[in-house]
């Protein structure tokens, strides 16, 4: 696991400061990539209800654009979005006005309790819980809320995937020593080029893991990135970011299980194998399919690489 510097506690200025400066993602796209990885979770949830409203929560919404790609493919949702920045959450509410999209954007800490938000039938959390000073702070706040039949769509950088940009974040620290401000810290990763998640040939290793395992990624929404390369809001949160830790599956099953999670199993095509099938060959599929879930994801993890976590859980009864 590695983890930035940081208390324990309630969220602090330094990330506040961060997202008020770079508020992220911050590229106005409407998108589609969490709409697709809740489709079972979604449907799964209709059945159950019998087409009763669903109640969604995006938790950590930051700017919004998953949270409003959510409220357009899902018709059938009540949409409320959290986040503790509240320039995040003003880029959010416009982007809603600009596209016609319902939401509730409100601002939360994560740390804390969410009693006064409507209780969810689904919850999306993605890529904010490894920046809370206490993860397992924030999935208890969200079991609080939670209905028995609530399901948590979440997302934990992953420790052998994200391996490649946390070494040149560490080098970039070291280079620009302790004092350096944040705009310091990005002017020299430009002069020195050493930022590693833009160029042609991180794009096409990308879309070449994408296209086999996910998540997929509209092709309007990977053009305007490849064309314009990634923001100085990209680069703020994933080089400068003051605090966030990274997860094996063993650890994610162990946070979530402590804070009354349970872990089920994690989206289709969102980037680990759906089936052995996929990565191994005949005898070695078969033996990882005898394997229960956690040891599946386990292996997965150390052959894939996936920098990002995706995982379903169910509140524990």
């Amino acid at each position: 696991m590695l983890a930035g510097a940081g208390v324990t506690g309630t969220l602090t200025d330094d990330v506040e400061q961060l997202y008020d400066d770079y508020p992220y993602p911050a590229h106005g796209v409407v998108s589609s990539v969490v709409a697709q990885l809740a489709q079972d979770a979604v449907s799964r949830l209709q059945e159950r209800l019998d087409g009763t409203a669903l109640e969604y929560l995006d938790a950590g919404c930051g700017t919004g654009e998953q949270t409003l790609g959510m409220a357009r493919a899902y018709s059938g949702l009540r949409v409320t979005g959290v986040d503790f920045s509240e320039r995040s959450l003003s880029f959010a509410r416009d982007l809603a006005r600009r596209h016609g999209l319902r939401a509730s954007f409100v601002r939360k800490d994560l740390t804390r309790s969410l009693d006064d938000i409507p209780a969810p039938d689904l919850i999306t959390c993605i890529g904010a819980l490894h920046h809370l000073p206490s993860p397992a702070a924030g999935l208890r706040a969200l079991r609080g809320v939670s209905k028995p039949h609530t399901l948590l769509l979440g997302m934990v950088y992953g420790t052998f995937g994200k391996w490649d940009l946390f070494r040149v974040r560490d080098a970039l620290n070291l280079l620009a020593g302790p004092s350096a401000s944040r705009p310091e810290r990005l002017a020299l990763l430009q002069k020195v080029r050493m930022a590693n998640n833009v160029g042609p040939a991180e794009y096409a290793r990308t879309w070449a893991k994408r296209r086999r395992f996910g998540p997929r990624i509209p092709w309007m929404e990977a053009v305007r990135r490849v064309v314009g390369g990634r923001s100085p809001n990209y680069q703020a949160d994933a080089y400068t970011h003051p605090r966030e830790t990274s997860y094996t599956w063993a650890e994610v099953d162990e946070l979530l299980t402590s804070a009354g999670w349970r872990l089920v199993g994690w989206p289709r095509r969102s980037g680990m194998p759906d089936d052995p099938s996929e990565l191994l060959g005949k005898d070695g599929a078969r033996l990882v399919a005898e394997l229960d879930l956690l040891a599946r994801a386990s292996i997965y993890e150390r052959l894939v690489c996936p920098a990002n976590l995706y995982f379903l859980a169910e509140p524990r009864a």
